[in-house]
């Protein structure tokens, strides 16, 4: 990570929580560090020259997010959402799995697993080909879903009713919000 991608990171953060932060019912932002700039400590611990040069201050965490969560050692942390029974990492699981599973544990409590960890666009050029397409991740690129999700009912023990909203939609939500829709 150089910092053009900080820059791309900083500009991904402001049009994020730029409706949010107007809202009257602000969320509370909480950010799991990943493998992709938990590469920043990496390589400032590899090579002292960068120092000065590259900071995990580039990624301006300390302005868009209330709590973070860090990565240890070579480990995601584990966050714990105060109040829900949510629990959150980067991964749980071998891999980075970008889906929603549900499971039902022997005492017959539901276990939701939302993995959301791509924020990728939907754009296609005219040929149908995705704009934001990476030759690294192949035919994957057309599995990933774009867009949010939403929790809403959480009851305490980690349930939730999930709503997941497509970035076309929103694009249209947030059109009408600046009196273009």
């Amino acid at each position: 990570m150089g910092r053009a991608d900080c820059i791309a990171a900083v500009a991904w953060q402001d049009k994020f929580r730029h409706w949010a932060d107007k809202s009257a019912h602000r969320p509370t932002y909480y950010l799991n560090e990943g493998n992709h700039e938990h590469r920043i400590h990496t390589a400032l611990d590899l090579d002292n020259t960068l120092v000065g040069a590259l900071s995990y201050g580039d990624l301006q965490f300390d302005k868009y997010w209330d709590r973070v969560c860090w990565y240890s050692g070579a480990t995601p942390g584990v966050l714990t959402l105060p109040g829900t029974g949510i629990i959150a990492s980067h991964y749980f699981t071998q891999g980075n799995y970008h889906d929603h599973k549900i499971a039902r544990r022997a005492d017959g409590q539901f276990i939701q697993a939302l993995v959301a960890g791509c924020t990728i666009s939907d754009k296609r050029n005219k040929d149908g080909k995705l704009l934001a397409y990476h030759s690294w991740a192949g035919a994957a690129n057309e599995s990933w879903w774009r867009g949010i999700c939403y929790l809403t009912n959480l009851d305490g023990k980690g349930g939730y009713d999930l709503s997941c909203i497509r970035l076309s939609s929103l694009r249209k939500m947030f059109a009408c919000n600046k009196g273009e829709g």
